[in-house]
């Protein structure tokens, strides 16, 4: 068995069986958030689900984090109006993506996810968003559809409130043929974890 090959499987069983915090020394060796990383993020979604419909947001393109597509025409206007029927009145679309290099994806998509996180994080605090917060979206296409998508939530600042990622454990095979669907499935996923206490959506093993 290739070392490290056990990790994975294990991980997403424990999670399954609701087992966070026995599988916290699993997760940090596969790239999960230490808890010192978790802290500010449950702060930041505590203050983001208290806002709500008075949230200043941009959403940027759906965008291709390895840069091998292009990124989406259309898309952030088709999050933004999703979200402003879900009651976000103040949320507008960005015809652009975040000025952040591309990366290649590797073997461990958790890892890459937080890494990816950290970018926008850094780029964030170095150009604040002038009291707005931000919505960024990734697709990896696969032979079978989008076999990857993410999701990252940063208020003005640049602190993480609210991440997630969907492989083919979640999406099945084939999965998200088209763009529209991809955003859409992100989108639900946000609204309904917005619902969740902060402690849920980042419980101490850092995945939710």
């Amino acid at each position: 068995m290739r070392r490290g090959s056990w990790l994975l499987p294990a991980l997403l069983m424990a999670l399954s069986l609701g087992c966070h915090t026995l599988m916290i020394p699993v997760a940090r060796a596969f790239g999960a958030p230490a808890e010192s990383e978790l802290r500010p993020r449950r702060a930041a979604l505590e203050r983001l689900q208290a806002q709500r419909g008075e949230t200043r947001m941009r959403v940027y393109m759906l965008l291709d984090p390895t840069g091998h597509q292009p990124a989406v025409e259309g898309s952030a206007r088709f999050v933004a109006s999703r979200l402003q029927e879900a009651g976000w009145p103040q949320v507008r679309s960005v015809h652009a993506v975040p000025p952040v290099p591309a990366a290649e994806l590797g073997h461990n998509q958790l890892r890459y996810h937080e890494g990816r996180a950290s970018t926008y994080s850094a780029w964030l605090k170095a150009a604040p968003a002038d009291g707005e917060w931000v919505l960024i979206l990734e697709a990896i296409r696969g032979a079978e559809g989008y076999a990857a998508l993410h999701i990252y939530v940063l208020d003005p600042s640049g602190q993480l409130a609210y991440s997630r990622l969907f492989n083919s454990h979640h999406l099945g095979k084939p999965g998200p043929a088209h763009p529209q669907e991809a955003c859409r499935l992100l989108v639900q996923a946000f609204l309904k974890d917005l619902e969740r206490p902060p402690q849920a959506v980042w419980p101490p093993d850092g995945i939710g």
